[in-house]
């Protein structure tokens, strides 16, 4: 089957029925019209089907593969071997994009003549956070490209994602990925956007970085990232796996290998911290460094009422040198704490306290919620934040991994 339109959406939908019409009205509604859209209903069990059919009557250029059940990969794989599209696209089915992403990201590919156009997305869960590459935005060819590849898995240098992982935020040449697609196994249940991101990227000649977001990735409550899996470590292995098979690559380099390894030791401190289902949860989440940042005996509000303003509590309650005084968010309505009430901030100022801690992690963020507070009349000299970088970092950057010339050099295997 030739490539004879310039784009192909696929959609992998497994019981999806509630989220399913948000996602397709956002793809039907691209100002970018000339595309097909692949559905692939991976063994649905829900109404699902009924809604793929009830859009497919209405709109022609929507075409429904059924399979039986056999995980994101094998959805994807089904997608790709009917698509006619010289570019590809994909959209998770409980997310959705707005109106001008795939204009926008075709516009750059054949403007470059890339291979790929990789752009960031808006997370919304807790709060909404907006995500780019670490990468520097432009047009990556040639020599480029080397020093590009280097940061395909992490950025050794800023400590970041460096390019990222999702599949969803990019439009990647289809000859590329259906030589890239079938090789991976179908049996990866975790990271799948990752390795199939790495292995794409490894055959681009050309990638245009935008620091622009139009991907909506919406954290579900039901997320399988969210919840406990005591089969993670056997996933963790398949992701392993695939990526030592990496290494005989001409293109794949020692700081990719070094790269790798700091990879599954994030993913194994995910594992620790939340995946296994271990009652001992977030161990290795938040440096307590920050409690002897604050003075000794400080009277302490936290602001942020969820699972991260619980364990800074926790520790701070474990340490014994501070006294709490509240909770509290801008959207303590929905908030439930198991520790203490979640106060509006606007009841601070009538309350007697030294310190305010904000508990996020996204730097972006919590400089925006110190401004928030600010408007509400919180003291800045009380406010407080502090940078919670992930933990392998700081034992990679003591052991050399992050400076030593062999790997990033980028020279030979």
């Amino acid at each position: 089957m030739g490539n004879n339109i310039p784009l192909s959406i696929i959609v992998p939908v497994y019981n999806m029925e509630r989220f399913l019409p948000k996602c397709l009205d956002s793809i039907l509604s691209q100002t970018f019209r000339d595309f097909e859209l692949l559905c692939v209903n991976d063994g649905s069990e829900d109404g699902s089907q009924s809604v793929l059919e009830s859009y497919a009557a209405l709109d022609g250029r929507i075409k429904i593969i059924v399979k039986e059940n056999g995980g994101l990969v094998s959805a994807r794989k089904a997608g790709l071997a009917q698509a006619r599209g010289e570019f590809i696209g994909f959209v998770d089915s409980d997310d959705w994009i707005e109106a001008e992403m795939f204009a926008r990201l075709y516009e750059e590919a054949k403007l470059h003549d890339a291979d790929c156009v990789s752009s960031g997305y808006i997370q919304e869960g807790n709060y909404v956070s907006v995500a780019y590459d670490s990468v520097t935005a432009g047009v990556y060819k040639c020599k480029a490209m080397h020093g590009l590849r280097e940061k395909i898995i992490l950025d050794l240098e800023h400590h970041d994602k460096g390019i990222g992982g999702s599949l969803c935020t990019k439009l990647i040449r289809s000859n590329i990925l259906k030589r890239v697609l079938p090789g991976i196994p179908s049996e990866i249940t975790l990271s799948e956007d990752k390795v199939t991101s790495i292995s794409a990227l490894l055959e681009c000649e050309s990638v245009v970085v935008l620091h622009e977001a139009y991907y909506h990735y919406i954290l579900q409550s039901f997320s399988m990232t969210q919840s406990s899996n005591i089969n993670y470590l056997i996933q963790v292995n398949h992701v392993y796996r695939y990526l030592v098979s990496l290494y005989s690559h001409p293109l794949f380099t020692k700081a990719m290998q070094c790269q790798s390894e700091l990879y599954i030791t994030q993913l194994l401190i995910k594992g620790i911290n939340s995946r296994l289902g271990f009652s001992i949860k977030n161990l290795l989440w938040i440096d307590p460094y920050w409690l002897k940042e604050i003075p000794l005996g400080a009277k302490v509000v936290l602001y942020g009422g969820g699972a991260l303003g619980e364990k800074y509590y926790q520790q701070m309650i474990t340490f014994g040198k501070h006294e709490f005084v509240a909770f509290a968010d801008f959207n303590y309505m929905d908030m439930v704490s198991r520790s203490s009430v979640v106060l509006s901030p606007d009841k601070l100022c009538s309350m007697e306290y030294d310190c305010l801690v904000i508990t996020v992690k996204n730097q972006e963020k919590s400089l925006e919620i110190r401004s928030n507070l600010l408007k509400c009349g919180i003291e800045e000299s009380k406010i407080f934040w502090f940078p919670q970088e992930e933990i392998f970092w700081r034992f990679a950057e003591a052991d050399g991994l992050l400076t030593v010339d062999s790997y990033l050099d980028g020279e030979g295997k």
